[in-house]
């Protein structure tokens, strides 16, 4: 006798809500801290610089998630704007969505510059982890310690926020 199985995953709860992105958020914050096990080739390293790129996006875009939130809509952008390190993600975050020098006003006052992705070998097993870097004015900003302080900054955010 022989057959199949088909199985469909379906995810429980809203993907729209602020709570599953901010888990998404943070699952992706680790998966970029950590060591590859692939080869280091072009593609998976376009890949991680990819996967790199998204956090930025959907880490700025947590913003968008709280504010739909009538009682926080008020106070979400204040929040937000006392955070050095989530200033640099809006600018970040803008420069990949619309090309680098589009904003006439950066939030975090300088129009930063993320450089190309590159690896670097982590073990003795075919390894290797991602290595960002961020240009800000005169800083040169380790781009995967940037990820550190957005999950950080974002923390306090929501603290603040009463929703953690």
């Amino acid at each position: 006798m022989s057959g199949s199985l088909t199985a469909t995953l379906v995810p429980t709860g809203d993907l729209q809500d602020w709570q599953s992105q901010w888990e998404v958020i943070q699952r992706r914050a680790t998966a970029i801290q950590a060591q590859r096990p692939s080869d280091l080739d072009q593609a998976s390293l376009m890949d991680a610089d990819a996967d790199y790129q998204r956090f930025l996006m959907q880490a700025w875009h947590l913003r968008d998630y709280l504010k739909r939130i009538p009682t926080l809509k008020p106070t979400v952008d204040a929040k937000v704007d006392s955070e050095p390190s989530l200033l640099l993600l809006a600018d970040l975050a803008d420069s990949i969505k619309h090309g680098r020098g589009r904003r006439r006003n950066p939030k975090s006052g300088i129009d930063p510059v993320l450089r190309p992705a590159t690896g670097d070998f982590a073990g003795p097993m075919r390894t290797w982890h991602l290595k960002v870097t961020i240009l800000h004015g005169p800083m040169t900003i380790d781009g995967i310690q940037f990820v550190r302080d957005v999950i950080a900054a974002w923390t306090a955010v929501l603290t603040r926020l009463g929703l953690i």
